[in-house]
């Protein structure tokens, strides 16, 4: 049987890398990457992992579809997995996140407030951040969701074989 037959063992493949790549980032990498790194530090990271991240979660959304095997039907979930990509509020994100680090550089007094009393501009960046940063954080949860739905319909669909 040659190696590249049947789509279905690349759909189940490519689906496993998009739901672990959404629970380790969401629930492991993350939350740990925060608890550890200074904000510096931590927002470094997250902006040299963010962009593969998004890019993989919406590459691979139609290749999923694309891997679906001739002979399996089109699951009726197959939509959940279409969920739309994070890329708007990506990179609001880091507009924001770049915005403080220039304003905190520029002005030694606006980094030492940030530590205490915050001054406006840092107070209205803040605002403008946890705003973007909400809005990707329900995006990628409801991605998650969809991504989880979706691989529920695939192990029932593996399960009737």
């Amino acid at each position: 049987m040659p190696l590249f037959e049947s789509l279905g063992p690349a759909h189940l493949l490519i689906f496993g890398t998009s739901f672990g790549t959404q629970v380790y980032q969401t629930f492991i990498s993350g939350p740990i990457a925060y608890k550890y790194l200074t904000r510096p530090q931590f927002s470094q990271l997250q902006t040299g992992i963010f962009p593969i991240y998004f890019a993989l979660q919406t590459a691979i959304p139609p290749i999923l579809l694309l891997t679906l095997p001739p002979s399996a039907a089109v699951p009726s979930n197959v939509l959940d997995i279409l969920t739309p990509p994070q890329i708007p509020p990506g990179p609001a994100v880091t507009r924001i996140m770049d915005q403080r680090k220039k304003v905190t550089a520029e002005c030694p007094v606006e980094a030492e407030k940030m530590a205490g009393d915050k001054s406006e501009t840092i107070k209205k960046l803040n605002k403008k951040f946890a705003r973007a940063h909400g809005a990707s954080s329900v995006l990628n949860l409801v991605g998650l969701i969809a991504t989880g739905w979706f691989g529920w319909g695939l192990g029932k669909r593996l399960g009737a074989l």
